[in-house]
């Protein structure tokens, strides 16, 4: 086994801007992967939007029931596997 850095370092977007970082870990072994840990930031602008949120479910992606309102910043982990913020979905109807 050769494991350089176990763990990523993750700095928090810019406030007013749209970004979203995740590290997530695992251990692939013969036998599979397994998820161990996995950490999320997120910053979006404040617009009236909002903006879709998917999570692993350790099967696959799954949407949250609800998306989430487009302001300030948020982080979220666990252990299963990351949770994705489409802050994207953020920007002004303008900016398109």
């Amino acid at each position: 086994m050769h494991v350089r850095s176990a763990y990523e370092v993750l700095t928090w977007p810019r406030f007013g801007r749209n970004a979203t970082a995740s590290a997530w870990l695992f251990i692939v072994t013969e036998r599979g992967a397994k998820s161990l840990d996995w950490y999320t930031v997120w910053a979006a602008k404040k617009t009236k939007r909002s903006f879709p949120e998917w999570e692993w479910t350790g099967s696959g992606f799954r949407g949250k029931p609800e998306d989430s309102p487009c302001f300030g910043e948020s982080d979220d982990f666990g252990d299963v596997g990351p949770m994705v913020a489409f802050v994207s979905k953020c920007q002004s109807r303008a900016a398109r």
